[in-house]
């Protein structure tokens, strides 16, 4: 019983140690109703950045349908 009584408050201990959560800092923080002009250039940046990562996803979503369908062609011909 000691044993376990040890290894929980242990673990307890451990658990109470890890880091602690991290606030956002403040300039990270847009204020309420506040909206970024959309032609500044770091918006039409971040718009370019949405622009390819939509379409790497695109990309890889493509490569997976068609290398999940050459797979299961091999193991099931449909109903």
């Amino acid at each position: 019983m000691l044993r376990f009584t040890t290894a929980v408050l242990a673990l307890i201990g451990l658990i109470a140690a890890g880091p602690a959560h991290r606030q956002p800092i403040p300039a990270t923080v847009l204020p309420q109703g506040e909206v970024p002009d959309p032609t500044s250039p770091n918006a039409q940046k971040g718009q370019e950045e949405r622009d390819r990562a939509g379409k790497a996803f695109e990309e890889r979503n493509q490569g997976w349908d068609a290398k999940t369908k050459k797979t299961m062609d091999t193991i099931c011909r449909g109903c």
